[in-house]
């Protein structure tokens, strides 16, 4: 599913610029494509194997996830009505469930358990990161992965109520990020550049920056909101509208 070379400026991820080559490969798992009413879209029915045979080490599969990232961060800004609606292979690929776990065991909620009790340490101890990332990859790709119920637990508020925080397990962790690096670099395509909360590269200070730049422009008005219980009224279906 290839398309022409892209101008470096346009064609960026995490610092990194990327050039398609005319005839890209799909061994990635970017899938065939097909024509929908004028949008490209890519078919459901591709492959799962997405040519990893050997698990990597995590050097080599920041490697691959940052070239996988960058191909589709690049169709995504290139193509405004491109849909990617076969990218569960991506997300079983052993580099991107590598750098997945990496992310769950560097987070400082490693040692927190979910559920079933096993935080990060113990998985590696019992069973060995590549036994446990094989036994996961296994699940998704004959689709018998079910996410296990959240550990729910209360913390304090600064207004003195009570949040309801859900602790999902390791397990549920490492696919959630799975699906976080493949579909990030889609979604980022389209997000305002206005927007600084929980996206990459970009931290409160960015945000800071921006609203002094506002208020040296004649901006006298600054409006605090908050949504409230916005994820838990965040609506699925609305989200199956977008790229994926």
């Amino acid at each position: 599913m290839g398309i022409g070379a892209l101008p470096a400026e346009g064609c960026r991820w995490g610092g990194v610029a990327v050039v398609l080559r005319g005839r890209e490969s799909r061994s990635h798992g970017e899938g065939r494509q097909r024509k929908e009413r004028g949008v490209t879209v890519t078919s459901e029915d591709a492959s799962v194997n997405t040519g990893a045979i050997a698990w990597p080490r995590e050097s080599e599969a920041h490697v691959v996830v940052r070239r996988i990232q960058g191909k589709l961060h690049c169709w995504a800004s290139t193509d405004r009505a491109r849909r990617f609606d076969d990218l569960y292979n991506l997300v079983c690929d052993p580099n991107v469930l590598t750098v997945a776990w990496e992310r769950v065991a560097g987070n400082k909620g490693a040692r927190t358990a979910g559920v079933d009790r096993a935080t990060v340490a113990w998985i590696a101890s019992r069973y060995g990161v590549p036994e446990f990332l094989h036994e996961v990859r296994g699940q998704l790709r004959s689709r018998t992965f079910t996410p296990a119920p959240v550990r729910r637990v209360m913390i304090p508020k600064a207004s003195g109520k009570l949040r309801a925080l859900g602790i999902p397990t390791v397990t549920d962790r490492v696919v959630q990020a799975a699906l976080k690096l493949v579909l990030e670099p889609i979604l980022e395509a389209d997000f305002q550049p206005v927007s600084y909360g929980f996206r990459p590269n970009r931290r409160a200070q960015d945000a800071i920056a921006e609203i002094h730049h506002f208020t040296t422009q004649s901006y006298q008005w600054v409006l605090e909101a908050d949504i409230e219980a916005c994820l838990d009224a965040w609506s699925h279906c609305s989200c199956r509208c977008l790229r994926v």
